[in-house]
């Protein structure tokens, strides 16, 4: 099985884990992040209605705090994220992952069309824990890698990684291993 993970171009779990490790610090090493930076700062959420207590809406749909969220969480991980075409695989395996927890499972078909849209995830259980797993990573230093294993975690924690909902591997040819 092993050999024919290998001439196919899929990889191991290991082997795509390892990968993305190396691409992190690869990106880490040119990118300073200095931790400590948002302690007590004010990470530009002043949108956001803090006093709202999310768990009344119990798993409803608010477009405009749907809105709201989604914007400042990719704006964060947009700011803290790896620039560069060198990084663009790595960003991309990590926005992939978020797209997976936000759409609830909700896999990309042949044709690369999701058919759901994160943007209105129910804000309680989706939006809220996105946000917050961002806002984390970003206190804790910032690292890709970091990032893509919260949402992997979460997904797998859900049952969205099945086979029907593999990303691509690293080469882009056919599905991420479990």
């Amino acid at each position: 099985m092993e050999k024919n993970n290998k001439k196919s171009g899929q990889l191991t779990e290991e082997e795509f884990l390892a990968d993305m490790k190396k691409m992190s610090e690869r990106a880490m090493e040119v990118t300073a992040v200095q931790t400590g930076l948002f302690d007590g700062a004010d990470l530009g959420e002043e949108d956001l209605d803090t006093t709202f207590d999310v768990a009344i809406l119990n798993d409803t749909a608010d477009p405009d705090a749907s809105h709201r969220l989604y914007y400042t969480m990719m704006a964060v991980m947009k700011k803290h994220l790896p620039s560069g075409k060198e990084n663009e695989k790595m960003r991309r395996y990590i926005y992939d992952e978020k797209s997976l927890f936000l759409n609830r499972g909700k896999a990309k078909n042949e044709k690369g069309i999701r058919g759901s849209d994160e943007r209105m995830a129910y804000l309680g259980n989706f939006l809220n824990v996105a946000l917050n797993t961002v806002q984390q990573w970003v206190e804790q230093g910032a690292a890709p890698y970091d990032l893509f294993m919260a949402f992997n975690i979460l997904n797998k924690e859900r049952g969205y990684h099945t086979v029907e909902n593999k990303a691509d591997d690293l080469n882009g040819e056919g599905p991420r291993p479990e």
